[in-house]
């Protein structure tokens, strides 16, 4: 796998009736609204429910917890449910320790 790649990960879920969908990698945060709502969007229409999204940030992201939070405002609630998540900065370390 190449870094930044996508990665969607599937397996059955109630005997194979439905499929759970994972989905992994980077995107560039200047994501065209448009773009954004699309993908909402659709995943709620074949999911039956709008999308949940918690962007997670520490305050050294404040200015991109903003940008995306401006984005996705602007999403309608039918297709996307949005929280945000404070990171503090020790998980922040914690986190990139893992990679």
């Amino acid at each position: 796998m190449r870094p930044g790649q996508m990665t969607i990960r599937l397996a059955p879920v109630q005997y194979g009736a439905y499929t759970r969908l994972r989905l992994c990698g980077t995107l560039p945060t200047a994501l065209p609204r448009p773009v954004a709502a699309r993908f909402a969007q659709e995943l709620a229409f074949w999911s039956g429910w709008p999308v949940s999204c918690v962007l997670s940030a520490d305050e050294e992201a404040a200015q991109w917890c903003e940008w995306w939070t401006d984005l996705m405002a602007g999403i309608s609630a039918q297709h996307l449910e949005l929280r945000v998540r404070r990171r503090l900065p020790e998980q922040a370390r914690d986190r990139l320790g893992d990679r």
